[in-house]
């Protein structure tokens, strides 16, 4: 292996499902405000295109290295992180 990897898994995640996998592991409520674009826009201004869109990251350079994820999904990462 020589160069640059991305430290990502395939599963890509919005911000929103993100908080609602966590929300669940963690037992809590969910709740995600709904801010207008133009909001987001003024606040952040350039920055918040990566807030509204993501960035999606690809995770295939590793992948065909022959390596495997311990957990393939969000869920079961987070309640093996959080567990106490």
């Amino acid at each position: 292996m020589q160069g640059a990897y991305n430290a990502v898994t395939p599963d890509f995640k919005t911000n929103k499902e993100f908080t609602k996998i966590l929300a669940n592991v963690l037992k809590k409520p969910f709740w995600f405000p709904n801010i207008p674009t133009f909001t987001m826009k003024l606040i952040f201004g350039e920055m918040a295109a990566i807030l509204l869109k993501g960035s999606k990251v690809s995770a295939e350079k590793i992948l065909v290295t022959g390596f495997t994820f311990k957990y393939t999904d969000l869920k079961n990462a987070l309640t093996d992180l959080l567990k106490k």
